[in-house]
């Protein structure tokens, strides 16, 4: 009992540093704008990233990414990765800036089948749809809590859905290995303390919110996030998937 009070004052003491690091979080602005990506969303509205979400260098996007720990490997092909795969980008001098809007483009980062946002081919394919997010959080484990099998349940039902009703459904292996990579950084991010498991109060925090979890006693992980991580546990969960009756 002795070493699980002490556990629970050490944690709730690195979570009360941990978020005074942070800038304080703010709701978006009229003229701010934001992405399908929920976690770069909650680190505009905390100031990590520019909080009206418009002409951000690379460089700043790196350095906001591998502040809260998501390793230099992974934080540098998400952002040197997204032009060659056609997010739209401008040239400010001899830098290239883009903004949080700019990966709304469909077909390039974003696509169809997304855990939480509308396919392309409904109109808006970043606002947040509470409809989808509830389908999300049903597939949680007997803890309470979304796992590996969680995110190949609804992997596997959004892509179904996709087809289903998008005539214009595009996944191929490209959308494929993106929305993967996806599920696998959200696990490995938020559930790194609890066995790839994650509390449903942090994703109501970070998909519901836009906000990072340190209120409910989330801290960032205390090593990187890198490619080697999200790519295992993204292959956990498409074995996961494959698995699932059709």
């Amino acid at each position: 009992m002795f070493y699980q009070i002490a556990f629970a004052l050490v944690l709730a003491a690195t979570t009360t540093a941990q978020a005074a690091t942070v800038p304080q979080w703010q709701k978006p602005g009229p003229t701010d704008v934001r992405s399908p990506c929920p976690l770069l969303n909650a680190m505009a509205n905390h100031g990590l990233l520019p909080r009206d979400g418009k002409n951000i260098k690379a460089t700043q996007y790196i350095s906001a990414l591998t502040s809260i720990s998501i390793g230099l490997d992974l934080a540098s092909a998400l952002v040197v990765g997204s032009p060659a795969v056609g997010v739209p980008t401008h040239l400010s001098g001899l830098t290239f800036t883009f903004g949080l809007d700019d990966l709304r483009t469909h077909g390039a980062i974003e696509h169809d089948a997304s855990l939480t946002r509308n396919d392309a081919y409904f109109g808006d394919n970043y606002s947040f749809n509470h409809t989808l997010y509830d389908q999300f959080i049903s597939t949680q484990n007997a803890a309470g809590r979304l796992d590996v099998n969680s995110m190949a349940k609804i992997r596997a039902l959004r892509l179904k859905q996709s087809k289903a009703t998008n005539p214009d459904n595009k996944f191929g292996f490209k959308e494929s290995t993106l929305a993967h990579g996806e599920a696998s950084l959200i696990l490995n991010y938020f559930g790194y303390a609890n066995g790839l498991e994650i509390p449903t109060n942090y994703l109501d925090a970070v998909f519901v919110d836009e906000r990072l979890p340190y209120n409910e006693g989330w801290v960032p992980p205390t090593s990187s996030v890198n490619l080697l991580k999200v790519s295992a546990v993204s292959k956990q969960i498409s074995d996961a998937e494959a698995k699932l009756p059709q």
